[in-house]
């Protein structure tokens, strides 16, 4: 235990190498000498207002702190793409860009705003042309088109580079006709979280199970339950035995009663995967873990993240109706199929019997700009701890849950091949200990025992306190 103590504080006090302000010094060509190598900064950020042509691609300040003067911000990744068209880099530097510097997947080759931006990055071309692309796309993408739901991603990346030498207006022809394909997101790196979540509760249901009725051993459950011919054990016949029995202690009827309802409850809680994965003080959780980019995941972000194919087809849906009001007066009346689809969106009664072409384009407008921020992206800080979760359950089984068996090289070992095929399966990066998010993982791995994620975070907060 005094190791792993060790180990978490050395974490906590680490040099960190791997954060975007170094990358972004490093990008420019310069090495940071100490941390607090001002001039090596000062210096790499106006290289780097030089080669951008000091082109505003954020606030003054916000662009100081990408190079960690006066702070530090790690940019979106739509500013990221804007910052690789303005530093003129090839479709490899600016992939770099995107998985070295954000630590988030390559080009989505299955988001059609992203492979034009590739096909603009293989050609050197601007992104103001890519945008005009993207427009001419969204123009003829029929608004009620059904998406494939196959796992395509690696057959479109196969016809990309055959199409890529194209000229513009035939690839956006190439685009157009094979429109159900590109849906924004990766079908294969949703499947695996939702794989491993599934697979995750159903452990935990395994394990409450197994100790709900050790607990209910103890009393007189059975017995109850036979002199009232009940034969099926479930949530109701559980709570009926704990009210009405006068003898079962407070603290043990509600420990009955929450393994009860983990168990046999038909809904898949959030909040329970949740603290399974990272804690039961997750909440509580200091805002240090933020700052070294150690995604913290919450219910409202798996609930978007799980329903990702409705909300990208909801917002691609009204980017297209969008496209198709442009076109038209906006005096005019709305189309009744776009008046229909904003109802559809709105759900509120209150809307009028029918309504002009410029206020739904407005509505519209404003719908894709809250749309947009539920339509997120997998990353791999949302998979990797589902991954090590069923790795350790899975390596306790196969030494038989005896820790004295316990190879630490062994478990790692493990660990890293299951990682990196998930990894490589949804195009993100590979496992490498310098990361701050990967080495937390390796911390789980102590020589002479191994701890879960929530320990290791328990162990951080109580550090930080």
């Amino acid at each position: 235990m005094e190791e792993f103590q060790k180990n978490v504080r050395e974490w906590l006090n680490r040099k960190k190498e791997h954060t975007f302000d170094r990358f972004m010094i490093h990008q420019m060509g310069y090495r940071l000498a100490h941390e607090d190598d001002s001039d090596t900064r000062w210096s790499a950020y106006q290289t780097f207002r030089e080669k951008t042509g000091h082109r505003k691609l954020a606030s003054e300040p916000t662009m100081k702190r990408w190079f960690g003067i006066g702070g530090s911000a790690v940019p979106g990744r739509e500013t990221l793409f804007a910052i690789c068209f303005a530093l003129s880099l090839d479709a490899e530097g600016a992939g770099r860009f995107l998985t070295e510097g954000l630590r988030e997947p390559s080009f989505q080759i299955n988001d059609y705003q992203e492979i034009i931006y590739l096909y603009g990055f293989e050609h050197g071309m601007e992104q103001g042309e890519c945008d005009e692309m993207a427009a001419g796309f969204e123009e003829k993408l029929d608004m009620d088109l059904s998406f494939c739901q196959t796992h395509s991603t690696h057959e479109l990346r196969k016809q990309y580079q055959v199409k890529k030498e194209l000229p513009k207006e035939e690839f956006l022809a190439w685009m157009t006709e094979n429109g159900r394909y590109f849906k924004g997101y990766s079908r294969t790196a949703l499947d695996y979280f939702s794989r491993y979540k599934k697979l995750i509760l159903e452990s935990v249901r395994e394990e409450a199970e197994i100790i709900l009725n050790r607990l209910l051993e103890d009393t007189e459950y059975v017995s109850w339950k036979r002199r009232r011919l009940i034969r099926e054990t479930n949530l109701e016949t559980i709570r009926r035995f704990v009210y009405s029995n006068k003898k079962i202690d407070a603290d043990l009827r509600k420990d009955i009663l929450e393994l009860a309802q983990v168990t046999f409850s038909p809904q898949e809680p959030n909040s329970l995967f949740i603290r399974e994965l990272f804690s039961f003080n997750y909440d509580a959780l200091s805002s240090h873990m933020d700052t070294r980019r150690v995604l913290r995941m919450t219910e409202k972000r798996m609930s978007d993240l799980l329903g990702t194919a409705i909300q990208r087809k909801k917002q691609i849906r009204a980017v297209s109706s969008c496209r198709l009001l442009e076109k038209v007066d906006g005096e005019k009346d709305c189309p009744e199929q776009i008046l229909t689809l904003i109802r559809e969106f709105d759900q509120d009664p209150g809307i009028p019997e029918q309504v002009s072409v410029s206020w739904a384009h407005k509505w519209l407008q404003q719908f894709q700009k809250k749309q947009k921020r539920r339509c997120l992206l997998l990353q791999r800080g949302d998979i990797l701890p589902m991954v090590i979760y069923m790795v350790q359950k899975d390596y306790l089984k196969n030494i038989s849950s005896d820790i004295r068996q316990y190879n630490r090289e062994e478990a790692v070992r493990y660990f890293e091949e299951v990682a990196n095929a998930t990894l490589l399966s949804c195009n993100m990066a590979l496992l490498n200990q310098e990361y701050d998010t990967d080495s937390l993982f390796y911390l789980c791995f102590q020589e002479n025992d191994m701890y879960s994620l929530a320990d290791v975070l328990d162990e951080i907060e109580r550090q930080k306190r």
